[in-house]
């Protein structure tokens, strides 16, 4: 068989790529989330090490202080000049780790926000239609590998997301910040750069970090247990759910303020220096801002890293009892959210402006019209594809399959509620088939149906396109059609 069938677009490479250095569950532990690891693992011998050089180089000062013999002078001096050497060298080892840390995950997120970003408002809207819904696209269709993915690759699409809100809530003026403000000012003037290394960068680094202290070794007691037994994603007790919160809130400020810090300014002019230094405490006090108050967002900045953070754990979930057709249903959850006041109804209202209720990426199954728009007696396929739809309910695909045959050239429609099978009223529509006639059609848009039937309805919620978009053929849902 061709090989290039079953090949990658350019995109979609580069997509890859992206998740697999943000973190992966291969052999090779060479990811951000991997380094980070690594960071905790060695933080205590580390600062064991850089104590026990301090205490030598005070001990030899001490001793050079003290000593009346001058005979020992230039010895003592020696031992002293010898410890400040060590300490020196030590302590330029931790801040070369650490700048290597953050040029990486700098470089890393200055590369997925120009992946996301067109030449004008519609390329963009589009380009991150197609980052967010590849990356559902590309969850494995059974749930148990599902959930596994999505436990690596889940913070790729939150970050996206919480960059898609902050643009759309600042757009609109519902971003009260100070920081932000006089970001966007300047950026009236200096262009949109100004906004992407003050703003969206810090932004983007909080979003894919969110989780990074649950890597810390006392987390990971709770969730794998005293002998590392237990499962990391079964679910946890109040007592244990309420300690991991703690640990992970205090070792991920605790990664992003000490195991990357502030960058280093590179050059010679004192005014730059001064400039430059100020800019990244700046950022990092903001990126304190958004970790405090994503935990308790109500009507703040933290809006933006929270709303998503709920979005994304149901479409993108990691919990063992993920269903592909509860994806859907975040919107439930993110408005009981709003009900406790523990989220903001503005924010919950942009983000579902902005995707409607069905992710970009999910499996649409819908009843076709004739050309008199009278319902047809089967069901076709469709994916959404497009952000922004008229109405939240009714969303932007792209058709998939028409008369049963799957196409690669389908146009954009608006699918609205009375043709979606998600709905249990078009469900109901479909009955008066016989069961005969609906194994027919099931079989035309399963692959090996004979051997999968019971894993589906005869007349499906919805569909997972996974199988579809993995032939290079199909992966291309975002070229321009006529709606």
């Amino acid at each position: 068989m061709n090989n290039k069938i079953f090949s990658d677009s350019a995109f979609i490479k580069t997509l890859k790529v992206f998740l697999t250095t943000v973190h992966h569950s291969g052999p090779i532990q060479d990811s951000i989330y991997h380094e980070a690891i690594h960071y905790f693992q060695n933080e205590p011998l580390q600062t064991e090490q850089l104590h026990n050089l301090q205490q030598d180089r005070n001990t030899a000062l001490h001793e050079l202080e003290n000593n009346d013999k001058d005979s020992l002078n230039t010895k003592l001096k020696n031992k002293l000049a010898q410890a400040d050497q060590l300490l020196k060298k030590f302590k330029l080892q931790i801040r070369e780790e650490r700048l290597a840390r953050l040029q990486k995950i700098k470089m890393l997120t200055n590369e997925i926000i120009d992946f996301c970003y067109g030449d004008n408002l519609e390329e963009t809207n589009i380009r991150f239609a197609k980052v967010l819904g590849c990356q559902l696209l590309l969850v494995p269709t059974s749930a148990k590998a599902a959930v596994r993915y999505n436990h690596c690759n889940k913070h790729l699409y939150r970050a996206v997301l919480s960059l898609k809100l902050f643009d759309q809530l600042l757009a609109e003026g519902l971003i009260k910040n100070k920081f932000v403000s006089e970001s966007y000012a300047l950026s009236l003037n200096n262009g949109n750069d100004e906004i992407k290394q003050r703003i969206h960068i810090p932004l983007v680094i909080v979003s894919l970090l969110l989780d990074i202290g649950n890597f810390h070794p006392d987390a990971q007691a709770i969730l794998t247990g005293p002998e590392g037994k237990l499962d990391e994603l079964r679910a946890l007790d109040n007592d244990e759910r309420i300690a991991l919160l703690k640990i992970n809130y205090q070792q991920t400020i605790n990664y992003i303020t000490e195991g990357l810090g502030l960058d280093q300014y590179i050059g010679n002019s004192k005014a730059e220096k001064a400039e430059f230094d100020q800019l990244e405490i700046q950022k990092i006090s903001f990126i304190k801002d958004l970790l405090l108050k994503s935990v308790n967002p109500q009507q703040g900045i933290g809006n933006v890293i929270k709303v998503p953070q709920i979005y994304t754990s149901i479409v993108m979930s990691s919990k063992l009892n993920f269903a592909y057709n509860t994806v859907p249903k975040a919107f439930l959850i993110l408005d009981k959210g709003v009900e406790r006041n523990s989220h903001s109804q503005i924010a919950v209202d942009t983000l579902l402006k902005i995707t409607g209720l069905y992710p970009q990426g999910f499996g649409i199954t819908y009843i076709p019209k004739d050309d008199n728009g009278d319902d047809l007696p089967r069901y076709e396929y469709a994916i959404v594809n497009r952000l922004y739809p008229d109405d939240p309910h009714a969303p932007l695909c792209r058709i998939v399959t028409k008369n049963l045959t799957f196409v690669s050239n389908g146009d954009d429609v608006t699918l609205n509620t009375s043709q979606n099978l998600y709905y249990p009223a078009n469900r109901k529509k479909l009955e008066q088939i016989s069961p005969e006639r609906l194994k027919e059609i099931l079989s035309k848009l399963w692959s090996n149906f004979e051997q999968r039937q019971q894993e589906t309805s005869l007349i499906p919620s919805c569909w997972q396109p996974q199988e579809y978009f993995s032939y290079a053929k199909h992966q291309n849902l975002w070229n321009k059609t006529v709606i």
